[in-house]
């Protein structure tokens, strides 16, 4: 069974925090210890409750999320951070502050659980119960590897919609005039091209929705094809349809 992961929500809106408890009575093994309006008030807070999540909203009055997490990062024991925000230009600050996920308002149950499931992984309780089990961690234990990989891979690839959705396109790409010696652009562009099958974008350089699914970003996905930058029709770069 899993470990009770004791939760602390920080939102200046108490609408906010309400869908957010209200996502959370849904949800099993999880445990709220705090409330707080603002960044001071929620420090304030988890220096007394002591959570192993601060689930934080960025723009909120004293003291911002942003600030919050890095003083959070001096409690002890340190917290796991997740950011619940209604603008993304901010999710490149946020994993530069090793937050394990990045919430989009309005947010949906499942993608709250996947955040959570990430948390519970990481507690410091968890990991210890595997030392006590033998289980070398410097070898890992499958499941967290592949769940780690998957977390690094959901960042690259936000990062990479967040630049589609600023403009970034294939045409973009292009290497530096003094890369080659000898310029071949149709060569430069079958490299290109396999280069975005195996990440899984389309031919224009944007994660399919396939790929974004599979990394439990389909919400971003539903948000590209809403503004028209990307199209189900479009398959990766030197695959079939």
């Amino acid at each position: 069974m899993s470990q009770i992961l004791k939760i602390l929500i920080a939102d200046d809106e108490a609408p906010a925090r309400n869908r957010l408890r209200d996502l959370l009575g849904d949800i099993e093994n999880i445990s709220i210890v705090a409330e707080a309006k603002n960044g001071k008030e929620a420090l304030d807070f988890a220096a007394e409750s002591k959570p192993d999540l601060m689930l934080l909203d960025i723009r909120m009055p004293l003291m911002d999320g942003l600030e919050t997490a890095q003083h959070a990062q001096k409690l002890e024991p340190k917290p796991n951070i997740i950011f619940t925000t209604a603008y993304d230009v901010y999710a490149i600050k946020a994993f530069d502050l090793n937050a394990i996920d990045y919430l989009l308002k309005p947010i949906r149950l499942e993608r709250l659980q996947t955040a959570l499931d990430k948390a519970h992984a990481l507690q410091p309780k968890q990991i210890e119960a595997l030392r006590h089990m033998g289980i070398e961690l410097a070898v890992g234990v499958e499941v967290d590897k592949a769940r780690l990989w998957k977390t690094f891979q959901r960042i690259r690839t936000l990062v990479r919609a967040l630049n589609n959705r600023r403009g970034l396109r294939r045409r973009h790409e292009r290497p530096p005039e003094d890369h080659w010696a000898v310029r071949n652009e149709a060569y430069e562009q079958e490299l290109l091209g396999r280069y975005y099958a195996f990440k899984g974008w389309n031919g224009e350089g944007i994660p399919t929705r396939k790929t974004l699914e599979r990394l439990d970003l389909g919400d971003v996905a539903d948000d590209l094809e809403r503004r028209g930058i990307l199209s189900r029709n479009i398959q990766p770069q030197g695959m079939s349809a």
